[in-house]
């Protein structure tokens, strides 16, 4: 019988683990990389997301990006028409937080 409660238990707190996780696909229009912030426009809404010194960011080819939200893909330029992204969330304690920054699409996209 304890078995079974343990495999029940584990069962529920993968889908806990799960559900508490988000992903967001917008474009991010604004960055904030000296508080840690950046905003993202998901569904036509406007939401901000504080990033750690744990949060991964990714370029489209799938490179590790060096300088997190100071890269060169998040220059002006870029910001005003929108840099495609996925916002990879997980939920500690009463907050989300970001666990991954993925770029997505365009033809050139800065890893440095």
């Amino acid at each position: 019988m304890s078995r079974r409660v343990l495999s029940a238990v584990a069962v529920l707190l993968a889908v806990v683990a799960f559900v508490a996780a988000g992903e967001f696909k917008g474009k991010i229009t604004k960055v904030d990389p000296d508080n840690n912030k950046f905003t993202m426009t998901v569904d036509e809404k406007d939401q901000e997301f504080t990033v750690t010194k744990d949060t991964k960011f990714t370029s489209a080819k799938g490179n590790e990006m060096k300088g997190a939200l100071k890269s060169k893909a998040f220059s002006e330029k870029r910001l005003k028409e929108g840099v495609p992204a996925t916002v990879v969330t997980e939920k500690v304690g009463d907050k989300e937080v970001v666990k991954e920054v993925k770029l997505m699409g365009g033809k050139k996209q800065a890893d440095k």
